[in-house]
């Protein structure tokens, strides 16, 4: 009975020692890219539009964007990798 109840207690130590040492890490906003194509924002179309639900999102969900606007043809590419 002793023993049971020794490795009772013992076991309900090194589980809250476990359990209180857990850390939980605060969660970093999600960050996301928004390429635009040629026009870019003020185009009154597709980037508008985009530009508008980032916008959204940020507010509604805490995210952080990155936007990137194509100078060239060319740059498209880049920016999307």
């Amino acid at each position: 009975m002793k023993k049971n109840l020794l490795g009772v207690v013992v076991l309900a130590i090194i589980l809250s020692l476990c359990l209180s040492s857990i850390v939980f890490a605060a969660e970093a906003p999600l960050k996301v890219g928004l390429a635009f194509d040629i026009g870019g924002k003020g185009d009154k179309s597709f980037n508008d539009s985009s530009y508008r639900g980032i916008e959204w999102a940020e507010a509604d969900f805490g995210i952080e964007h990155i936007e990137l606007e194509p100078g060239a043809d060319a740059d498209r590419e880049v920016n999307l990798r």
